[in-house]
């Protein structure tokens, strides 16, 4: 049996008492000896109202203290005569493992008690005489030394901490002309309550929503690489920004890609889906060579008749870069596919 108590003394089966009157937790067995027993607090006043097992197989206790010393850190009473809410977690030995005061530069006293929605949260009922201040945000409705019920609710938020988000889902290519705009979604992360989210650059467009989904609008004829990235928040506080999803973005004013430099080459459709022609009139052997967004090859097309085809269909949309040399020069372009 764990029994929850408070003492004065520091004799007889007391031991480890702090000041006036310590939270006192004893561990008995089932004849009452007592298997340990460990005193809690400081040089002041502490009571303990309310005790709680924990998921680790301790002990989660409710109390109040006018201490600022010993166990007790973080007193917010501005008078030894004020005292704080004080809430400790012990280990199944006795060990104090965490403790915490809650209040006000007044008087806060645990007089209602305590429900325990789970081993991470906690309502909480008490009586504050002085505020805002410190964890009291609510103004007392009387005058001078007046109390007000103050009820609040208490969470760690380590455990309900907003996850990150994983990387948003959403196109690889984009066009920008006519201000259209790109759909991107994220899976809900745990204990997230709303998201935020982040255009780079900023001047690429406007993200419109702040849910798991969101529309890009595209600057007008902003062309470029976009990225777009998204963190989930709640009342503990907001996580870190997901991974970037990329984005190829270009005007796409076009259907048809022909180089200034040599109007003999033509390359069509454009944009394009399952191929690309590239016909132009050659006079000796020579070669394509196609590269993705990020610059790596992904195709090298022999050229040696006026029409030469790239099969596309197996590929990633996105935008792909080519370069050749027709007739000695050298010439390159892009392509956008499906």
């Amino acid at each position: 049996y764990i029994i929850l108590a408070y003492t004065d003394s520091n004799d007889g089966d007391v031991t480890g008492h702090h000041g006036q009157s310590d939270i006192w937790i004893i561990k008995v067995d089932l004849w009452g000896n007592i298997i340990w027993q460990k005193c809690y607090g400081g040089s002041g006043n502490e009571y303990a109202t309310n005790i709680f097992p924990s998921d680790n197989n301790g002990y989660v206790i409710f109390g109040e203290t006018d201490s600022n010393d010993g166990d007790v850190l973080g007193n917010h009473s501005s008078s030894e005569f004020d005292s704080d809410i004080w809430m400790t977690q012990i280990s199944d030995t006795g060990q104090l493992l965490f403790q915490k005061c809650i209040g006000g530069a007044g008087s806060e006293d645990l007089y209602f008690g305590v429900v325990k929605k789970n081993d991470y949260d906690y309502i909480i009922s008490g009586i504050t005489d002085y505020g805002p201040s410190y964890d009291v945000h609510c103004t007392p409705h009387g005058g001078f030394n007046d109390k007000d019920y103050w009820v609040f609710e208490f969470k760690d938020c380590v455990y309900y901490a907003p996850a990150t988000p994983a990387t948003p889902c959403g196109a690889d290519t984009a066009c920008s002309a006519g201000g259209s705009g790109t759909v991107y979604t994220v899976a809900p992360a745990q204990n997230a309550w709303s998201y935020a989210w982040q255009l780079l650059p900023e001047t690429a467009g406007t993200i419109n929503g702040d849910s798991t989904a969101v529309t890009v609008s595209w600057a007008e004829n902003y062309e470029g690489m976009a990225a777009i990235t998204v963190r989930s928040q709640n009342d503990c506080g907001q996580s870190n920004w997901s991974e970037l999803k990329y984005t190829q973005v270009q005007t796409c004013l076009g259907t048809e890609e022909t180089p200034a430099e040599n109007m003999a080459l033509r390359v069509y459709p454009n944009p394009a889906k399952d191929y690309v022609v590239f016909e132009f009139d050659v006079k000796s052997s020579t070669e394509i060579k196609i590269y993705d967004a990020f610059g790596r090859e992904v195709s090298c097309l022999p050229v040696s008749r006026k029409k030469t085809v790239w099969k596309t269909k197996n590929l990633r949309s996105g935008l792909y870069y080519y370069k050749t040399k027709i007739n000695g020069k050298a010439l390159s372009g892009k392509v956008v596919l499906w």
